[in-house]
């Protein structure tokens, strides 16, 4: 996992080696192993090289052909190599090896703008041609590399793998997109396009993008099919073809030069991808190393709700790992916030993320330095929750009721006859009254008086602080954010036709991206690597097309990944169905935090009113009435204003002096 930087003046002006030189200073976490720099004409690339897969020893950035006509940056790890090879027969390094660059220059040289289509992995990259006079480049199918760009009237076009880096050969100040604060606030899915800056962009997952005088285009190269369906392929073929590319997606994220490892909570996640980490060890798997696979898993002594020790140990006591245990108790929300918000350019939500921050310090100590990480499987796999209304609306009766009673069983929750009783109305007999006006009518006035009831119950009433209760209502009516709101919690209510429907429109949200650019960030500031074998383009693909039965059945949901793992994970992890609520211990944090007077608590630098001005200070009494029992809805408010308040500061720094951003 490396950087890259790249400036393209497109007015005939040209870029000096040390403008690239300056982004690449902005991101030195990125590379450990040597930064390098090449210029000719109006193009400046830059490299931030850390040499994870042993074919990285092997490179030269930039990569160059012999006329340098193309010049190539990339962040990446190729994973469909042996057919590359076979097709491109790419020239070799001077020690006979086959970089991931060089797969990536020939695949450019053969297809053209097309290439990203025939790459399989993780990789953004940039490629300058002089023939054609533009700056090409893509971003990998689930975007688990990063890729920004600015597009600034008066300034060069710019690419980096951090905003930070683009700062540094901005000319101009750098203005806050309003709508995106909006968003932020709100916790509404902005356009995956935008940033929290007019002008910077990121490249959306799956995309590449063609840069020429008076022109940029971008455009997805490679988009999910909603329509593919896997069918009459019997349970066993279906499990075997999941397997099969679920241990593909772990062996590819296998190949390193570095000691590998892998993160261990005790979900069905994390342990599906350690278990078979270790089993290929144990076959002597050539990518896989040698010994017991490290394991790093995160527990909690003061706090029994957050801890999943029963779970880990489960998995542990099968033999072939070596755990490291790291204790999260004493980490609160507002640790090493400071440094978080300056490394990830924009505000985030992610409330676990100092533990996460003191957990990379620790295993970059002792540990790993690439890792495994199970994120996304809720969503790549699917959960199939609408499998419910496909089978009320085809009118399967006694399947449906089955489902239903396999999830109360599962969950052991009464009431399976009235969840039976809602779905049939809501999917068979709403759908008629809807087709006579005077039914109509009377639906209507039934939700208006059951919407007023509910408004005037005491738990209606009792409703926790929360992040819309603290925006300023000028800064609400300047955006619309109200109808905004309105129009997003609209679409998502809406029930989709199929379980495949549902499934792709969670795929396609753009948090997917933006988790996985803070997963990146933070591990990389720590001189870690992360990979994630759920975001496996072949994988999502496989997942996506499975029929709606093998995502939720007998009341378990993402039923593949289950009955995949049926010899690998022990009983108690592979049938689990319970999530970790980490509020207590974020609660517990907050309190001890407000007691010391931590500044971040007691007041808000915000610069335009986008928060109350008593917003925080709500927020703070609660947390001093509440103590370790805090609303999770107050508790992410208040992490929000303070998290926001941070960054406007930073922004003025940063407008001051950009170097000061390093």
């Amino acid at each position: 996992m490396s950087g890259i930087a790249a400036l393209y003046h497109r007015t005939g002006r040209f870029p000096q080696r040390r403008d690239a030189q300056r982004m690449l200073s902005a991101m030195p976490h990125r590379g450990p192993d040597g930064q390098s720099v090449w210029a000719s004409g109006p193009v400046a690339l830059g490299h931030a090289a850390h040499d994870t897969t042993p074919e990285a020893e092997s490179e030269r950035w930039p990569l160059t052909n012999r006329a340098e006509t193309l010049a190539l940056v990339a962040d990446a790890r190729i994973d469909n190599r042996a057919e590359l090879i076979r097709t491109l027969q790419p020239s070799p390094a001077e020690d006979g090896t086959v970089t991931d660059a060089a797969l990536i220059l020939s695949a450019y040289q053969r297809w053209g703008r097309d290439c990203p289509v025939h790459l399989i992995g993780d990789y953004a990259f940039v490629l300058w041609d002089a023939t054609e006079h533009c700056l090409f480049g893509a971003r990998d199918a689930t975007g688990v590399r990063p890729f920004f760009y600015r597009d600034a009237p008066g300034e060069p076009f710019a690419v980096a793998s951090e905003i930070k880096a683009l700062r540094h050969v901005s000319t101009g100040r750098w203005t806050i997109r309003d709508e995106q604060v909006g968003d932020y606030l709100a916790v509404l899915q902005p356009p995956p396009e935008t940033t929290f800056y007019t002008s910077v962009y990121r490249l959306p997952p799956g995309h590449a993008i063609d840069v020429r005088p008076g022109r940029v285009r971008t455009w997805a190269y490679w988009e999910l099919d909603p329509e593919r369906e896997i069918r009459d392929a019997s349970d066993g073929q279906v499990a075997e073809a999941f397997a099969e590319r679920f241990d593909e997606a772990v062996r590819c994220r296998l190949r390193s030069n570095r000691p590998v490892g892998a993160y261990l909570s005790g979900g069905l996640d994390s342990s599906s991808i350690a278990v078979t980490a270790r089993d290929r060890r144990r076959r002597g798997a050539p990518e896989a190393g040698a010994g017991p696979l490290q394991t790093v898993s995160t527990v909690y002594d003061r706090f029994p709700s957050c801890d999943e020790r029963r779970y880990m140990q489960a998995v542990l006591e099968q033999g072939g790992f070596d755990p490291l245990f790291i204790r999260a108790d004493p980490v609160t929300p507002l640790d090493g916030l400071e440094d978080l918000v300056a490394l990830h350019d924009e505000p985030f939500l992610a409330p676990n993320l100092p533990v996460k921050w003191h957990e990379h310090r620790l295993v970059a100590e002792s540990g790993p330095t690439v890792l495994l990480d199970g994120h996304g499987g809720d969503e790549i796999v699917s959960q199939g929750a609408a499998r419910l209304h496909e089978l009320a609306r085809a009118g399967n009766w006694l399947t449906l009721a089955g489902e239903v009673r396999g999830l109360s069983r599962v969950y052991g929750e009464t009431g399976a006859a009235q969840r039976w009783a809602s779905l049939v109305w809501r999917e068979a007999v709403q759908p008629r009254i809807q087709t006579r006006g005077w039914m109509r009518f009377v639906a209507r006035l039934l939700r208006k008086v059951g919407g007023r009831l509910r408004s005037l119950s005491p738990a209606a009433v009792r409703r926790p602080l929360g992040s819309l209760d603290i925006v300023a209502p000028g800064f609400r009516k300047q955006i619309q954010l109200e109808e905004r709101r309105r129009t997003y919690l609209d679409q998502q209510r809406r029930v989709e036709k199929t379980a495949r429907a549902q499934h792709y429109r969670h795929l396609m949200l753009p948090m997917q991206g933006q988790a996985l650019e803070i997963l990146d960030r933070t591990a990389r500031a720590r001189g870690l690597e992360v990979r994630f074998p759920f975001f496996d383009r072949r994988l999502v693909e496989f997942c996506l097309a499975l029929p709606a039965d093998q995502k939720l059945r007998n009341g378990y949901g993402r039923y593949i990944l289950r009955a995949a793992m049926h010899e690998r994970l022990p009983d108690p992890v592979r049938t689990r169905l319970s999530k970790v609520d980490f509020t207590p211990h974020l609660a517990s944090g907050l309190y001890r935090e407000w007691r010391r007077g931590a500044p971040l608590l007691r007041s808000s630098t915000v610069d335009k009113e986008y928060i109350r001005p008593s917003g925080l200070s709500d927020i703070g009494h609660i947390v001093h009435e509440k103590k370790d029992d805090l609303p999770a809805r107050t508790l992410y408010a208040l992490l929000q204003a303070v998290i926001l308040s941070e960054w406007t500061r930073t922004q003025a720094t940063a407008d001051a002096r950009p170097d000061r951003m390093l």
